[in-house]
């Protein structure tokens, strides 16, 4: 499995050591790595985060601004709060 231009979101920035990097040269550094660390990349240009290569010395930064959606594609409604002993009266 390789790293495709399809993975990138439209409104993610990747960022390398700080520095803004464009979607070719992501795929053209990843043509190298393990299996595994190209589906962790992948599951962190989908929701966003950090991931920190050592043995290259990259750190990756992914930003984005949509928002996260469910396995069904909805927006994630958040923490859903029961009714607590005050509510009662």
């Amino acid at each position: 499995m390789k790293l495709t231009g399809h993975a990138f979101k439209r409104d993610s920035i990747v960022l390398l050591n700080g520095k803004p990097i464009d979607k070719k040269e992501v795929i053209k550094l990843t043509e190298n790595w393990s299996e595994n660390l190209i589906k962790q990349f992948k599951s962190i240009l989908k929701h966003g985060g950090e991931i920190l290569l050592e043995e290259e010395n990259q750190h990756f930064v992914i930003k984005t601004d949509s928002p996260l959606l469910n396995s069904r594609g909805e927006k994630d409604g958040g923490i859903i709060k029961g009714p607590s002993i005050e509510d009662r009266f």
